[in-house]
């Protein structure tokens, strides 16, 4: 009351904020790094289930890339961030989506004969088979990528394109096969033959 000022206390405000949780770009099959947003400087740490897969500190405007080994599709990855004062962020999960396409399928021998065409591609994806833009037959690969796709009979010389599709609608390469002569030719008309003929006709 009388003025007499005291000596002065310095506080520091504390960082007790923790980062939003981070913006994660699309993570794919093929895919070696993470991408995102989140607070600048935060360390930013990718994990699946309790394996930490990589970490990396974003940068001054926050953009973030984490080195990681490539996953399976359908993997759940979990990303958050840890600023300077050891705040943690909620966690952002992202499943790893599949953009790897079937291989082209193997493909059993197809004659004039057939009505299915048999071989092997990646499990569970779906086997089309075409001849020009017209589309015989399809199917579904079983659990050890056998398939077996009903078709008319087509003749021999025919070229058939087969590929498949897997449930994330990544087309493989084509596999062409011509469709083989296993047809015997009818027995022969055979005109009269007499003790004078010199030729046989029919």
């Amino acid at each position: 009351a009388a003025g007499n000022k005291s000596a002065e206390t310095v506080v520091t405000v504390i960082d007790k904020t923790a980062p939003a949780a981070p913006k994660v770009g699309e993570v794919s099959d093929t895919s070696t790094v993470v991408t995102g947003t989140t607070e600048a400087g935060a360390k930013v740490t990718v994990k699946s289930g309790s394996n930490i897969l990589g970490t990396a500190t974003a940068d001054s405007t926050g953009a973030f890339k984490v080195t990681i080994a490539k996953q399976k599709a359908g993997t759940k990855l979990v990303v958050y961030a840890e600023d300077a004062a050891g705040n943690k962020s909620g966690e952002t999960t992202v499943t790893v989506i599949d953009k790897t396409a079937p291989a082209a399928p193997k493909v059993g021998e197809v004659s004039d004969t057939s009505t299915v065409v048999t071989g092997t591609t990646e499990a569970g994806a779906k086997v089309t088979v075409k001849s020009g833009s017209n589309i015989l037959g399809t199917a579904t690969a079983d659990s050890t990528g056998a398939f077996k796709v009903t078709i008319a009979k087509q003749k021999a010389g025919t070229k058939l394109v087969v590929y498949a599709e897997d449930a994330a609608r990544n087309k493989s390469a084509e596999t062409v096969v011509t469709v083989i002569d296993k047809t015997a030719p009818a027995a022969p008309k055979v005109k009269e033959v007499s003790d004078a003929s010199t030729v046989v006709t029919g």
